[in-house]
């Protein structure tokens, strides 16, 4: 169901519309030009004030000091429900080139399904200590990343998206927060990045390729689980729930899409992360934007003890992110980060001249992509599964 405060299909037609029809050659952006090399960005989280009063998305957005996103629309949840085929899920794989059919894809699909609500924070009891699974079968619960149980979130999304009312030929990319924080700092890691464009439209898709196995009983997934169900057990499930939402980046249209943790009392996105924060970087403040998340749940551990919960606004997240050994002002980081993402989707752009299916690299900097034919590179069926995905209900 799309939440009441989506702008209705005419509105968001005219919007993205005028912009799309209006593009004019935009000038390189030259501002801190000089900067070729980034000295690692820290975080420094404040610990929370409890009158802390959390605003919309939207509103912490603007709170920030970031200037370039500027929110179009939401196009609310849905959920995807493959099979708790822990350990033996090899009966259920199937590359991605194999799939002929858009049922098998839609069969996973529950376009009413939610988040689940986050508990109030002061109930969240700390310390607690993690659940021990007892040694046997389901000592480990494991997913790997591979249809059903993952790659699906591009070619869902994309449906979804269209069932909604949204006319790709008027979106130029559409990816996830990781995509973000990857063109921000020029480079990419934790897989194969992969950029083609959606078959029959000018859309670009892109995505990470990345394989690994999902064990559902690790600590993150505990801790997702405890602020939700209020046990480190709850219900273990490889049911997972993805947020769509379009935005202006620049001159671009945007169709964001990624996987939601939580929900607030109002129905906003909610990330819920539990690692040091030391690791961070950008990367949780650019999954925010991208999940539409207006605020983080943060768990810290000792060992495997869970010793403080504390709920962070996305403007704090951005106002503590500053830079190490540079003397950069944070306009001036603000300015480059954005500067990048703004050149790297001209780059792709300008590169994607057809249908084909590339590999994003980055040499000295600069974006190469390199064409691959490697069907385990794929991120969306075959085109005529696609094309069957992309008709839209009546």
């Amino acid at each position: 169901m799309v939440p009441s405060q989506l702008l209705c299909l005419s509105q968001v037609a005219s919007f993205i519309g005028q912009h799309a029809h209006h593009k004019q050659a935009r000038p390189r952006h030259n501002r801190h030009k000089h900067l070729s090399r980034v000295s690692p960005l820290c975080i420094n989280i404040i610990d929370a004030d409890d009158d802390e009063q959390f605003a919309t998305f939207e509103e912490e957005l603007n709170k920030t000091a970031l200037s370039i996103f500027h929110p179009i629309t939401d196009l609310g949840y849905f959920s995807w429900n493959p099979p708790p085929a822990y350990n033996n899920y090899k009966g259920y794989l199937k590359p991605l080139n194999q799939i002929q059919y858009a049922d098998e894809i839609t069969q996973y699909l529950d376009l009413q399904g939610k988040p689940d609500l986050v508990r109030p924070i002061e109930l969240i009891e700390t310390p607690k200590k993690f659940w021990k699974p007892p040694k046997g079968q389901y000592s480990r619960r494991t997913l790997p990343n591979k249809f059903p149980f993952g790659e699906w979130t591009e070619s869902a999304s994309l449906h979804v998206a269209v069932q909604r009312g949204v006319d790709l030929s008027k979106i130029d990319f559409c990816f996830g927060g990781k995509t973000l924080e990857i063109l921000a700092h020029k480079y990419a890691k934790d897989g194969p990045i992969i950029a083609s464009r959606v078959p029959g439209t000018n859309c670009i898709l892109i995505a990470r390729k990345a394989s690994y196995v999902m064990d559902l009983n690790d600590y993150g997934y505990q801790f997702e689980r405890y602020v939700t169900t209020g046990s480190m057990m709850g219900d273990i499930s490889p049911r997972q729930v993805e947020h769509l939402h379009t935005m202006r980046i620049g001159d671009m249209n945007i169709l964001f899409r990624a996987e939601v943790d939580a929900v607030d009392e109002n129905g906003s996105a909610i990330e819920i992360k539990q690692s040091p924060t030391k690791n961070w970087r950008t990367s949780i403040m650019f999954r925010l934007i991208g999940s539409g998340s207006s605020k983080l749940l943060h768990g810290e551990k000792e060992k495997d003890v869970l010793r403080k919960v504390q709920m962070i606004s996305l403007s704090r997240l951005s106002a503590s992110t500053y830079w190490s050994s540079n003397p950069l002002t944070a306009e001036g980081v603000v300015g480059y980060l954005e500067q990048n993402i703004l050149e790297g989707m001209d780059d792709i752009q300008r590169l994607i001249q057809d249908n084909g299916v590339y590999e994003i690299r980055f040499v000295d900097k600069k974006i190469e992509l390199a064409r691959t034919r490697n069907p385990k590179r794929r991120v969306l069926p075959r085109g005529f599964v696609v094309e069957s995905l992309l008709k839209r209900k009546e």
